[in-house]
């Protein structure tokens, strides 16, 4: 009977092994599955995180582009403005002001809240010329080169404000 007993006892053993050695293997498969279902979980947001990230600076590139080339239609009506301040040349450089002004709100949509102050700086800067190049042709007619001084200050500063868009954009955008 000894022999007996100690076989059930061991059988027992056997048993109780087997169930615990079961339980830590389901254990150790759970704590994997779960393992593996957070990296996909993060591995997955990373990759959406990134999409966005691209898509985001390809919409800033655009709307960067679209501003800059409006600034530069500018610039060059304002040039022809200078040097030849009538009706037609002034009207030339409104127009592309407003364009200018339409564009804008594209750059406070993708942002960020540093290029939009650019962005304000040269548009305020646009109209500024605009103002001073209409006042010049209407006040004096065909102004002489004193009666212009401020209208090339104005164009100054808006080139500057301009060239600071500029830098602000590529610097964003991660150009060297």
């Amino acid at each position: 009977m000894d022999e007996g007993v100690a076989a059930v006892v061991a059988g027992l053993a056997g048993f109780a092994g087997a169930i615990a050695g079961g339980m830590a293997a389901i254990r150790g498969a759970r704590i994997g599955a779960e393992t593996s279902a957070r990296a996909l979980r993060q591995q997955v947001q990373d990759q959406a995180d990134s999409e966005h990230a691209r898509w985001l600076r390809e919409q800033r590139r655009q709307g960067y582009n679209n501003y800059i080339t409006a600034a530069q239609k500018v610039a060059a009506a304002a040039r022809e403005a200078v040097l030849e301040p009538t009706d037609a040349t002034t009207d030339e450089l409104f127009d592309a002001t407003i364009d200018l002004t339409h564009l804008r709100s594209a750059v406070t949509l993708i942002g960020p809240e540093a290029i939009e102050s650019a962005a304000d700086d040269v548009l305020s800067s646009a109209h500024h010329l605009d103002h001073v190049l209409r006042e010049a042709a209407g006040r004096f007619g065909v102004p002489d080169e004193e009666q212009m001084e401020p209208s090339r200050q104005a164009y100054q500063v808006f080139s500057e404000r301009y060239d600071h868009f500029v830098l602000a954009a590529r610097a964003q955008l991660g150009a060297t």
